[in-house]
């Protein structure tokens, strides 16, 4: 692929600035978009001039209520993210930890494995399938039964593995469910994308 120069990006850069109404961060997210969309074009042996124009009569006339949508989606994902990366810390810190001491057979450590599903079921596994999904949307015509069969197929099988832990009969059960509605419905559905793709 074409990579552009730096006066090249410093042009769409202007540009940007002088059409767009948007505030400094999602000016940035559209001169990335316009720099991609540019650098595709030329690849495709377009000049650069008719790339830009091309590019710039897309983005910023045809297509400026979509991108200001996608932009303010980039930034919630961004935000998500940030969040994301506090919860699984907090988590799968405090998960360890119980998990420890649950080994150690320490006084009260089933407490805090029963505390540690249900924080992995209700903070971290919902946040971790909504980043998943917001990232997805606009690609797969799915994404969002994607996403929930997956936070159901996950969350049965850490729903079994704490059953066995505190050695509750029936707990295989269970497993072969998490296990089969993962390996079923949430795992090809990963796999085989084109089937979700839009059209």
């Amino acid at each position: 692929m074409e990579k552009l120069s730096d006066l090249q990006i410093e042009t769409i850069r202007s540009l940007v600035a002088k059409h767009s109404m948007h505030s400094q961060e999602m000016q940035q997210e559209i001169i990335d978009y316009m720099c991609c969309e540019v650098e595709e074009l030329m690849s495709k042996h377009m000049s650069f001039e008719d790339a830009k124009n091309n590019t710039l009569q897309k983005v910023l006339l045809d297509g400026a209520v979509e991108l200001e949508k996608n932009s303010i989606d980039i930034l919630k994902r961004k935000g998500h993210q940030k969040k994301l990366i506090i919860a699984s810390f907090v988590t799968i810190g405090f998960t360890s930890f119980s998990v420890i001491l649950k080994l150690f057979h320490v006084p009260a450590s089933n407490i805090l494995i029963l505390a540690s599903a249900l924080l992995l079921l209700f903070y971290l596994l919902p946040m971790v399938f909504k980043h998943q999904y917001l990232i997805e949307k606009y690609e797969h015509s799915k994404a969002k039964q994607k996403n929930i069969w997956g936070y159901i197929g996950v969350s049965i099988m850490i729903i079994g593995i704490t059953c066995k832990l505190f050695h509750i009969p029936a707990t295989n059960i269970v497993l072969v469910i998490g296990f089969v509605l993962l390996n079923i419905v949430y795992l090809p559905a990963i796999f085989h994308k084109k089937n979700m793709v839009r059209e």
